[in-house]
Order: structure tokens, then sequence, then C-alpha cells
């Protein structure tokens, strides 16, 4: 987790700020690459979730983590839009965009990600039953459709971001269901490589996230080996352990500070590189402090 969000910081810094070397920004453009991350653990973690509680409970946990921040930052931009735009939304308006609908429908909504997650958070129990039942047949026949559907289509990139991510939420309730059976990784990995290749040399446009999709499977494998028993995973344990868990742990709340941060710069359009760096910088160490801060006391309130 704390891997994840720190690429997507990194990317969102090179996105809305750029000013970096090119020999460095190659490899960064692809740092959306921790959002498919982000997928494939939230499919594992709903997993256990799911399996230990009952459904009101899941709902109610799974709504206490994520609507705190999905609210507050929900108002932030109604507010944006206000003095961006001077036009005022009404409360069928509001409802509307708060709701998913509008992400659906017009891919705009609150924020294509925080929607995404609540439409596969809403949809899960459906979406369990099926990836137990088939089991892995639904890994290896989803991508095709979901290519096949890419092309066949034009959906906007908002909804491919989605789209092309869940085949690691399925392959993140796989890996929960099938803890036993980890020995089935490495063929699914190989498996996902040859779907890449042949991605790449079929060579349609809107396959990026489609791209790093493929190659996920292959950087979570790499991390789990980094992260047994070698000196990287030692060090990690001695010294940065306590960072990485808390980093881990609010990514959503460092993630709505990247957000904040990109709203800010439609205030200052004429701002260098040097202002925009420094209000990056501060926005993502305010804005995580301000919605780890409502996110504890929301949920202590409910308490």
């Amino acid at each position: 987790m704390a891997l994840a969000i720190t690429l997507v910081v990194i990317y969102h810094y090179k996105c809305w700020i750029n000013g970096l070397p090119w020999y460095i920004g190659v490899i960064i453009k692809y740092g959306y690459i921790g959002v498919d991350i982000f997928f494939f653990l939230s499919g594992f973690g709903l997993t256990y979730s799911y399996k230990k509680n009952n459904l009101k409970t899941f709902y109610i946990n799974r709504l206490k983590k994520i609507l705190p921040c999905y609210i507050l930052y929900g108002f932030i931009l109604i507010l944006h839009i206000y003095f961006t735009s001077k036009t005022s939304l009404t409360f069928s308006q509001i409802v509307y965009k708060f709701s998913c609908f509008e992400y659906i429908f017009e891919h705009k909504g609150i924020d294509w990600f925080m929607n995404a997650l609540l439409i596969l958070y809403i949809l899960f129990p459906l979406i369990f039953h099926i990836t137990k039942k088939l089991n892995i047949y639904i890994i290896i026949t989803c991508i095709p459709i979901i290519y096949i559907t890419t092309l066949c289509t034009d959906l906007h990139w908002t909804h491919l971001a989605m789209v092309h991510r869940i085949p690691m939420f399925l392959l993140g309730i796989y890996c929960a269901l099938n803890v036993s059976k980890s020995k089935h990784y490495v063929p699914i990995t190989l498996l996902y490589l040859i779907y890449f290749i042949g991605i790449i040399i079929h060579n349609q446009h809107n396959m990026e996230f489609l791209y790093t999709t493929m190659l996920t499977p292959l950087l979570i494998y790499i991390i789990i080996l980094l992260s047994t028993n070698t000196p990287l995973s030692s060090f990690i344990q001695k010294h940065l352990y306590r960072q990485t868990k808390t980093i881990g742990s609010n990514t959503l709340q460092i993630y709505y500070g990247t957000n904040l941060a990109s709203l800010s710069y439609d205030y200052l359009p004429d701002a260098g590189y040097s202002t925009k760096a420094i209000i990056f910088i501060i926005y993502l160490i305010f804005g995580s402090y301000l919605f780890n801060w409502i996110t504890i006391k929301s949920n202590n309130f409910l308490q």
C-alpha cells in the first residue's frame, strides 16, 4: 500500500507540475500502476472482510472508511466549481454528483477513483460469489472481454481507468480465496504477460491502463520476493516499518491531499514550477492530515 500510494503521488506530481528530467519522466509517467496495486489489494482485503462479517457489518465498515473523505472532498469540489465558474449546483445536481450516476453516465462525478471503488464496494457480494463460482476461469476470460469491449466502444479515459483495472480486482479476490494455492500465482502472472505481449503486438489506442494491468501481477510477485527474508525487507523492518505502516494505512487521505493540490492550481494559472511544487507539497501534507482528522472524528462520532 505504501509503495502504491508513493507511485501515485509521484505520478500526480509529474502530471500537474512536470519539470522533471526526461529520463526520470519516462519512468514516472507509468506511476499510475500504483492504482492497479490498489485494485488488487482492495479485492484481496474486501474478501477477508466479507468472509468474516455479515453483509450489514461489511457495508458499514466499508462506508465508515471511505465516506468521510469522499463527502468532505465532494463539498470542497462543489465550492471549487462555484468559485471558478460562478455556477451554483441545485440539490438534485449535488445528489446526482455524489451518487456515482454522474460518473457512470457522464464520466464526471466527485472523483473517478473513489466513484469506481464505491461501485465495486456496492457490487462486491455479487462479484465475490461469481468469482468464487467461476474461480480461475474468470481470471482467464475477463481480459479478452475487456479488450474487445475497449475496441468496440468509445469509453472515456475515466471509465477505462476503472474497467481496465477490474482484472486486478478479480485477481485480488481469487488470491484471497486461494491463499493455500499460492503456486497458481506464477502461471497467472505468465498468462498476463502473454496477454500483454499480444496487446502490444496488436497496438491499439486507449490500452495504456490495460498495459500496466497486465504487468502488475509480475510487479506484485517481485515485491513478495523482495519482502521475504531479503536485505531490503530486513532494512524496512528495522528502520522504516513504522513509517511505511503509517503511509500504507492512510493511502486514501494522502490521495485526497494530492487532489487538493490539483484544485488549487486553477487559482494560479500563471504560477511557475517552483511555486506549484511548493503548493503540491503543502497541500499533500495539509490534505493528508485534514482527511485523516475527518476520518477519525467521523468514526469516533458513529461509535
